[in-house]
């Protein structure tokens, strides 16, 4: 016999959507976070091709939100900002102490979960969008002695930009990751 406290089918359920101890993927148009998808990351960039002899090492930041249609179709909007060095060889010939490349971009991509039962899944993600790539050469400017809150005095310096360039320009890109249902 059934209980009306604990219904048949919430006694024998076993991992992964509609399976287990998580609730079954709801249908388009039902109320929740379900369709929510959210990233973020960040690491290390590091040049290749034609540009790996006139970059240096840098770091990069990814956010992005979207909404999943289905268990296994999705749509990203995702921010990408990338920074690196320039070489000294490259800021010798340009006559600059210092400098940064600066990329970003903003793009619109599809997503396909290959991996959707269990906490744990995957995705691959491919698209387009605009991103903007921009060239600086600095030098550091000496403004003087400035004092803090607490009487520590320091010397300050700013960057004052001596040249830069941009380039707009339509891309894509292709990547895969990893899920997790916190659900």
């Amino acid at each position: 016999p059934r209980s009306t406290l604990f219904p048949y089918t919430t006694l024998f359920r076993s991992g992964g959507y509609g399976n287990g101890g998580y609730r079954r993927y709801p249908s388009y148009g039902q109320p929740g976070f379900h369709h929510l998808a959210i990233e973020t990351g960040f690491g290390f960039a590091s040049p290749v091709g034609n540009t790996k002899n006139t970059q240096t090492t840098g770091y990069n930041i990814k956010l992005g939100g979207g909404w999943n249609f289905s268990r296994r179709f999705g749509a990203l909007l995702e921010y990408e900002f990338n920074r690196t060095g320039i070489p000294n060889s490259v800021l010798a010939a340009s006559g600059a102490p210092e400098g940064n490349v600066h990329l970003w971009g903003l793009t619109l991509d599809p997503v396909y979960y290959y991996k959707t039962t269990g906490a744990w899944g995957g995705y691959v993600t491919g698209g387009g969008g605009f991103y903007r790539k921009l060239t600086s050469f600095t030098e550091p400017v000496y403004l003087g002695i400035g004092c803090d809150f607490y009487g520590y005095c320091y010397p300050q310096y700013a960057n004052v930009t001596l040249s830069h360039f941009s380039s707009n320009q339509g891309g894509v890109n292709i990547g895969t990751g990893i899920t997790h249902n916190i659900g």
